[in-house]
């Protein structure tokens, strides 16, 4: 199942809460392209659309398959938890055509 963990966090004075907007996602099947994975979570959940200022998801060229994780970082962290919440343990083994 994919797994999604803070990456970054950012916060204000002693004592205020930790605000977490990246995250670091693994466990992405390889077969999946960059922009499959991307249209794929845009579209399975809303805390992504128009939510997300940075995507990477790293390519082997060699291989022509990713390295089974992404990072992305949230405009804010309502919507990095929401996501997180939603995709944490969620299968994505779809089979290949």
């Amino acid at each position: 199942p994919v797994q999604c963990s803070e990456l970054a966090s950012h916060g204000g004075d002693a004592g205020s809460a930790v605000k977490v907007t990246t995250l670091f996602v693994t466990n992405i099947p390889t077969y999946f392209t960059q922009l499959a994975l991307l249209s794929m979570l845009e579209d399975l959940h809303p805390s992504m659309r128009g939510n997300f200022d940075f995507f990477y998801c790293p390519w082997d060229e060699q291989t022509r398959e990713n390295r089974g994780c992404a990072v992305l970082n949230f405009t804010d962290e309502e919507h990095a938890a929401a996501f997180r919440q939603a995709w944490s343990k969620k299968k994505l083994d779809f089979e290949r055509q």
